[in-house]
């Protein structure tokens, strides 16, 4: 077994206009080996074998976007993999933004994982909470002040965490990766406990969609089963 350290992107030079971002998912144990070279459009269902597409946008292992640099994780946490620890295959999947349409644009980006077979204290992970892009989610034009809010409730936290080695069960939160689109200009993310209010795990007030760093928290914030996290995002519209 080892840890990753650290992640650092890897962007094809002249392509910086055209990445936008990048996920790595972790497949099931029964993923076919035959497929580690298959590349394209990871949600076609009609072209992309079922093992690929039934594992992008399952269980995240990691996620960059614009503008970020390399991430190192504390010293006493790693991310686990290997005997046993974590998924034998992976799919990284990379949005790619061409609003000219321009042709004939080879990208080769991805992620370099430094890792070490000194395995750390803690292991890393990942949640996401707040809203999932949909048809229905229509910010109005126009408009100075829109905020959308994304609930991770008490009960998906109570059973999310429930197999927490934690002394005091739940999770420590060490980084934050705040991200909406180009219409976002604030975003923060609530903590209430048993219906009171906590001191909020991040805030970004002036949010720069071609800076999107993970915040590595001056404290870790610890979040118990059954806690409420709350994601607020204020959106302005007075281009459109």
């Amino acid at each position: 077994m080892c840890d990753w350290l650290q992640v650092e992107p890897i962007v094809t030079p002249g392509n910086e206009g055209y990445v936008h971002h990048t996920v790595v998912y972790g497949c099931k144990s029964t993923f076919n080996p035959n497929l580690t070279t298959v590349t394209g459009p990871c949600y076609d269902r009609i072209n992309m074998p079922p093992d690929i597409t039934s594992c992008a946008g399952q269980s995240s292992l990691w996620a960059w976007a614009v503008g970020a640099g390399p991430f190192f994780y504390p010293k006493h946490v790693g991310f686990a993999i290997g005997a046993g620890h974590g998924p034998r295959y992976v799919v990284m999947e990379v949005h790619y933004d061409n609003p000219s349409n321009t042709e004939g644009v080879a990208d080769y980006s991805g992620l370099r994982f430094h890792h070490t077979a000194q395995t750390r204290m803690y292991d890393a992970g990942m949640i996401w909470a707040g809203w999932a892009p949909f048809d229905a989610m229509i910010i109005p034009p126009q408009q100075k002040e829109w905020i959308s809010v994304g609930y991770c409730s008490g009960e998906c936290t109570e059973a999310g965490f429930a197999q927490s080695t934690l002394p005091d069960k739940g999770i420590n939160i060490i980084a934050i990766l705040l991200h909406t689109h180009l219409q976002g200009v604030k975003i923060w993310t609530r903590h209430i406990r048993d219906g009171v209010e906590l001191p909020e795990v991040a805030r970004d007030d002036n949010y720069d969609f071609n800076f999107q760093e993970f915040q590595v928290l001056p404290e870790e914030v610890h979040i118990k089963p059954g806690d409420d996290l709350v994601q607020m995002c204020h959106y302005q519209t007075m281009d459109k």
